[in-house]
């Protein structure tokens, strides 16, 4: 027997936050985007902050930003494209090591984590990397195995300089140095009372490949409740492996790396698969919603796609959209959960014309308007579109209408003028027209 479905239901499912890193594909940003590459520093994507050091003090070598709504790279009046994210728009950028004749510099940046790591835990830490030219052809780019993440209860300004001191790694030697600078949390260098050892996790194969991401992934016992991570070279320049490379000699070498996609999570945390729904059908002019889930830390990609919203920065769908085919379609889901897994569905609606069912009949259902009786506000909400709208009154006089172009699915009218009596809502809802009684006293 084959399901009709008229009835519009809306549900979301909702897991606790299952990745503490907050924006961990860099697809968040703040403000506008600079038109070119090389004047994006990282700082912008939401949640994410650079850490000063290199020669020359606080922001001398900042790690930067990119994003493909950025078009241009430009360096030496040269411009060329950007590379692809390993997951949609954005990513990190940093320098894990230059070095020439006069000096050597490392770049690194953090993230302040959702929560505090519960103390006693096991995560698992994961991160793509991918090796890069940032000046294009000519560059002299060695790939290095020296990134690392170290794990910190407070915010950590690395040790620029390290080679000016006997114990590099040894926290007081730089307290002088970097006092005069505070962070976006307010802190200063003379609140950190801990010693910079080794980093939690570090990368000891070498990354040189320019085409294909690698997956680093590993995991780190919670001694303390961790908030901050850090991404940076932790070993001193001599202790580097660098590549072997017969176009360069160490004299300008540089290190550049791509970071993307990074997550941290309890190891035993579930991982659900995709789930498109499953087939159904529906008659002409009907709406349906597809998938099952809608958790925070998912991204969801739905195609066909067209009539299906983007979020905010145009990168992923809702993972439960609202459909409303004209013909048979399948659509396929492709889902990367909290630790970017990717698993895909697909489901299929089935369209036919219903003898004796009224479309508008259908729309007219599936509109919800309250209080009714009311006094002050009336609140719309709809599955359809409300294109536009008006209330008259029994005379058939117009007492209130729409002001904007923009269409919506929920609307709060404003009825406190209003006499006391019987009034009518007039709505046009993808091309149909429906009017509804509203009380008001």
């Amino acid at each position: 027997m084959k399901h009709y479905y008229f009835i519009f239901l809306f549900a979301v499912n909702v897991l606790n936050a299952q990745n503490l890193v907050p924006n961990p594909s860099f697809e968040e940003y703040t403000g506008e985007l600079p038109f070119v590459m090389n004047n994006a520093n990282l700082d912008i994507a939401n949640n994410w902050f650079i850490t000063p050091g290199g020669p020359g003090g606080a922001g001398a070598t900042t790690p930067d930003y990119m994003n493909l709504n950025m078009p241009l790279l430009i360096f030496g009046g040269d411009t060329y494209e950007l590379q692809t994210p390993n997951s949609g728009n954005g990513m990190g950028g940093l320098y894990t090591c230059t070095y020439n004749s006069f000096n050597f510099a490392r770049e690194s940046f953090q993230v302040k984590l959702k929560e505090p790591m519960q103390v006693g835990e096991i995560y698992q830490i994961s991160f793509y990397l991918k090796k890069i030219n940032p000046y294009g052809v000519g560059g002299c780019v060695r790939g290095s195995d020296e990134l690392g993440v170290y794990f910190h209860t407070d915010t950590v300004y690395l040790r620029a300089h390290a080679e000016d001191f006997e114990d590099p790694y040894k926290l007081d030697n730089y307290l002088e140095l970097w006092s005069q600078y505070t962070n976006e949390f307010g802190n200063t260098a003379y609140e950190f009372t801990d010693v910079l050892q080794e980093p939690d996790i570090q990368l000891n194969e070498i990354v040189e490949d320019e085409e294909m991401w690698v997956l680093v992934s590993d995991t780190v016992y919670a001694h303390e409740p961790y908030e901050f991570m850090v991404f940076s070279r932790f070993s001193l320049f001599e202790e580097i492996l660098w590549e072997d490379s017969e176009d360069c000699t160490m004299l300008g070498a540089t290190s550049y790396m791509y970071c993307d996609d990074v997550s941290v999570h309890l190891v035993n945390e579930e991982h659900i698969e995709a789930d498109a729904g499953v087939d159904v059908t529906i008659c002409n002019g009907d709406s349906i919603q597809i998938g099952t889930t809608e958790y925070e830390d998912y991204m969801y990609w739905w195609s066909p796609n067209e009539e299906i919203a983007l979020d905010t920065f145009g990168y992923v769908n809702p993972g439960m959209p609202w459909v409303k085919p004209t013909e048979t379609t399948t659509y396929t889901l492709i889902q990367k959960d909290f630790s970017f897994e990717e698993t895909t569905d697909e489901v299929t609606i089935t369209v036919e014309y219903c003898p004796g069912f009224s479309v508008k009949e259908s729309v007219a259902e599936a509109i919800k308007i309250f209080p009714n009786p009311a006094k002050n506000f009336i609140e719309i909400e709809s599955v359809h579109v409300i294109d536009s709208w008006k209330v008259l009154d029994v005379l058939g006089k117009k007492v209130a209408s729409s002001k904007y172009l923009e269409s919506s699915t929920n609307l709060i009218i404003d009825v406190s003028s209003f006499d006391a009596g019987l009034y009518f809502l007039e709505m046009e809802l993808d091309g149909i027209q429906v009017i509804k009684q509203l009380m008001i006293e």
